[in-house]
Formats: C-alpha cells, sequence, structure tokens
C-alpha cells in the first residue's frame, strides 16, 4: 500500500502551504445524511467524517470527525450512501459492502448485530447503485430493486411494516435508478415512470395522496431520469432537463413559487438544463450544465424559497446536501462545502459554520 509516500506527499504540501494532490484526495462520489458525509475516494477508498456517534461509522474515530478519515476495511469502493449511523459502498467488482449500526438490520448481512468493520450485504450480488434512507437501504442489481433494515412506514416494499435483515425484492420490474430517505424509498423505471414506497404523510409518494404504503405506488409523472429525496420531499430531473420536486413545501423547497405542500410533482420554477438534483431537510439544489448550482427552499443563497445561483461555485460536477450542509463535487474532482457545520461535516478541520463554499482540508 502506498500509505507512506502520500503522507509524505501530503506533509511536504503542508509544508509548501499547497494542498497534495493525488488519488487519495479526490472525490468520486459523494453521500451525506443528518450530519455525517462519506466519499469514494480515487484511489478506491472511503472517508467519511462528520457526525461519527457510536463510533461506528468511522471506527476509532471520536464522535465529530472535522476532517475526512479512511474507513478500514474496503478497496476498490467506487459508490457510497451513508444514513442514519450506517453506510453502504459498492466496489469495482459491484460487490455490495455495509458498516455501522445494524440495530433495523439495515446492513442485510442477517443479523441487526453492529458492525464497525465493513462486511458484505447477504445473497446480493452485480450491483450498480445502493440508495440508504435513516435505517433502511435500497440497491439496484440486475435491474431489479432490494430492499432491507427498518420496514416500520413500508419502506421496505415488499407489503410487509417488518424489519428484514436481509435484501427483499420489490415487485416493480425493470429499474434504472433509485433513492432513499428518511423511511421512504423509490425507482425510477425503465419507461421514465417512477414509483415510491414507504412513509407518505406528506405527499412523498407523489401519487396525490398523503398515506403512507408497503407496496409501491406509481408516481404522477413520466420522463423522470434521477431521483433525490429527504425526509419530506423529493425532487427529480426530467429528460428535458427540468427538476420536478413534491411533497411538503413549507419552506420552498418545491421551488415552484409557493410554500404549500404538492402530493404530486410539480415543475421548478426559473430552472432549466439540470443535469443534477439533490435535496435536503427544508432545501433543494440542482447542478445545471453550466456547472453552476442553483438552490431553492430554506437556505442562505435563495431568498424566500426561491431559486437563486451559489456563489462561488462555478465547475461543478455534483452536488450533495443534508440538513443545513451542502458540498459540491467540482470537475477536478476537490470538494467544497458550507452551510452548518456543527459535527465538523465540512471536513475543514473546525466546527464553525460557513456561509459561503470552503475547500476541504485534508
Amino acid at each position: 500500500m502506498r500509505f507512506y509516500i502520500v503522507a509524505l506527499v501530503a506533509l511536504a504540501a503542508v509544508a509548501c502551504g499547497k494542498r497534495a494532490k493525488g488519488p487519495a484526495y479526490k472525490v468520486v462520489e459523494l453521500s451525506m445524511h443528518g450530519e455525517s458525509v462519506c466519499a469514494a475516494m480515487q484511489d478506491g477508498t472511503v472517508k467519511c467524517w462528520g457526525d461519527n456517534t457510536g463510533g461506528l461509522l468511522i471506527a476509532g474515530a471520536p464522535a465529530s470527525v472535522t476532517v475526512p478519515t479512511e474507513v478500514p476495511g474496503i478497496a476498490g469502493a467506487e459508490h457510497v450512501s451513508v444514513g442514519d449511523g450506517f453506510a453502504c459502498a459498492i466496489t469495482t467488482k459491484k460487490a455490495l459492502w455495509c458498516w455501522g449500526r445494524n440495530d433495523h438490520g439495515q446492513l442485510g448481512d442477517t443479523t441487526t448485530d453492529p458492525r464497525a468493520m465493513p462486511m458484505p450485504v447477504v445473497g446480493i450480488d452485480a450491483v450498480d447503485a445502493i440508495a440508504v434512507g435513516d435505517s433502511h437501504a435500497c440497491a439496484l442489481a440486475h435491474s431489479a430493486v432490494l430492499c432491507w433494515g427498518d420496514g416500520g412506514s413500508g419502506q421496505v416494499g415488499d407489503g410487509s411494516s417488518v424489519q428484514r435483515t436481509k435484501p427483499v425484492a420489490v415487485a416493480i420490474g425493470l429499474s434504472t435508478a433509485i433513492a432513499a430517505g428518511g423511511n421512504t424509498s423509490c425507482a425510477i423505471l425503465d419507461d421514465t415512470s417512477a414509483k415510491c414506497w414507504g412513509e407518505g404523510s406528506d405527499g412523498q409518494l407523489g401519487n396525490g395522496k398523503r398515506v403512507s404504503s408497503p407496496k409501491p405506488v406509481t408516481v404522477a409523472a413520466l420522463g423522470l431520469t434521477a431521483i433525490a429525496m429527504s425526509n419530506r420531499h423529493a425532487c427529480a430531473r426530467t429528460l428535458d432537463e427540468h427538476a420536478t420536486c413534491w411533497g411538503d413545501g413549507a419552506s420552498g423547497e418545491l421551488g415552484d413559487g409557493t410554500h404549500e405542500a404538492r402530493l404530486q410533482p410539480t415543475t421548478v420554477k426559473d430552472i432549466a438544463g439540470v443535469t443534477r438534483v439533490a435535496v435536503g431537510d427544508s432545501r433543494s439544489c440542482a447542478r445545471i450544465g453550466d456547472s453552476t448550482v442553483h438552490c431553492w427552499g430554506d437556505v442562505p443563497e435563495a431568498t424566500h424559497g426561491a431559486e437563486e445561483r451559489v456563489q462561488g461555485i462555478y465547475e461543478a460536477s455534483d452536488v450533495a446536501m443534508s440538513g443545513r450542509s451542502r458540498c459540491v463535487v467540482m470537475k477536478d474532482l476537490w470538494l467544497r462545502c458550507w452551510g452548518a457545520n456543527a459535527h465538523g461535516q465540512l471536513a475543514d478541520g473546525t466546527t464553525t459554520d460557513s456561509p459561503v463554499p470552503t475547500p476541504i482540508h485534508y
């Protein structure tokens, strides 16, 4: 392993007042949940930071971690998704590993035992995507959706309200994308329609009702290509490169110019050329084709729920958010974060909030 070489390069860069450059410092994929953040790095490792309460998300680290810290026991990671005290990663061989809290079976290893080290999920292979909510997870494998973990709100999608300690199939047919947030799950099917299941009291199932469902229900929209979920609302990218949102809208997070809930997808106003969508509690963001990031809802960058471009971000490749914290992966795979920072989730070495995008500290 090149640990010593990378460490020496990093020390030399600090001594020269310049940031170190290399695959260990560049982000391939980013995931945020609550005040925790995890990233799949270009060198195949997973690094996490922020809230580490219980010490399971980042083994051996304190409750608050202010700089990216490598998760031991996993290599070749390409994708990552973090939930409430647990996380999962997909490797280059399309194997799925999870670690952390497991009180609801969310690690998918047939037990409810917590794991400080990554363990393989049972009975699943050739995994293309992973999405986790508060205490459940869903994966896309062979174009099929499988879920496990807490099922109290029907978020596992098998028609029950019980927890599942290993993956169970969701009967929706061939799918191309998945999302999970809070106690809700969604998938986009290969015909560009979408189905959601689980908690629906705020209209986050998108089917015109405020009712939860343990079975998938059809979202009232077609032409969807990507989807993101928070606890109480969802946003999706459309084929014509717009954004559409539904669910709770009290803080303007649906971007339709109101503070009303929408039980069906509603187009975000004054925004086009959308390539990525991200949602957090009471807020939403999108990456636009010109590599800028626009946000709306209860965020410092927006006024009264209106869509507004984030200042200081001109070359974004991806965006992630949770709570009052947001991070953007730049085109050069470096990271910029801003917002709330109580647990060090901005990765700048402090616990001080920042209103402007700030380079992370390695």
